[in-house]
């Protein structure tokens, strides 16, 4: 019986240990298959983090994408209407050099202004628009100027005076005006439409 004994006691102790070893391969099967689990919500909640900011960044170039289109449109839309103000400028300035009585106060100034540019002993050729020759001459007479005169369809409402080499040319008219003030008139006309 000791023989039985001693088998029963070794059966039971490889028994106990055996339970031991399988809650100990047990326990530690939980806390790797708990880290397992942490590591996995960690990574899971990295990817997500990760892609939540790939898609913010990816609306947010989207947005801006379509701001500066916003932005490129309306400037577009507002250089138009600047445009459009300034063709109706032209337009106005056009119908003034056709009323020979507004008109004429004006182009004697232009004249003037251009004549203060030169000494009284220059030569001097006053090339003025076609339709503005009688205009100029009448002008030209009241005011006592003496210039050559020269009409040409290339000038527009306005005048160019020049001496006779053509070295000092001054451009007086309505378009080189206008063009001298444009910078200063967009920004007014903007500040006004927009």
């Amino acid at each position: 019986m000791a023989e039985e004994d001693l088998k029963k006691a070794i059966l039971e102790k490889v028994q106990k240990e055996k339970e031991e070893i399988l809650k100990q391969a047990r326990r530690e099967a939980e806390e790797i298959l708990s880290q397992a689990r942490c590591e996995a919500a960690s990574l899971e909640e990295m990817y997500l983090a990760e892609i939540k900011k790939n898609c913010l960044l990816k609306k947010a170039r989207e947005l801006n994408q379509i701001n500066l289109e916003v932005k490129k449109e309306f400037l577009e839309a507002k250089e138009k209407k600047i445009l459009e103000v300034f063709s109706s400028v032209k337009e106005l300035l056009k119908a003034i050099s056709q009323d020979k009585a507004r008109y004429k106060p004006i182009f004697k100034d232009l004249l003037l202004e251009a004549l203060s540019c030169f000494g009284k002993s220059v030569k001097l050729q006053l090339k003025v628009n076609l339709s503005d020759k009688e205009l100029a001459l009448e002008v030209m007479k009241e005011q006592k100027v003496d210039v050559q005169l020269e009409a040409l369809a290339s000038v527009e409402e306005g005048l160019k005076l020049c001496d006779l080499e053509e070295k000092i040319i001054i451009l007086n008219t309505f378009e080189s005006r206008l063009n001298k003030l444009m910078p200063e008139l967009r920004q007014e006309i903007s500040s006004i439409l927009f």
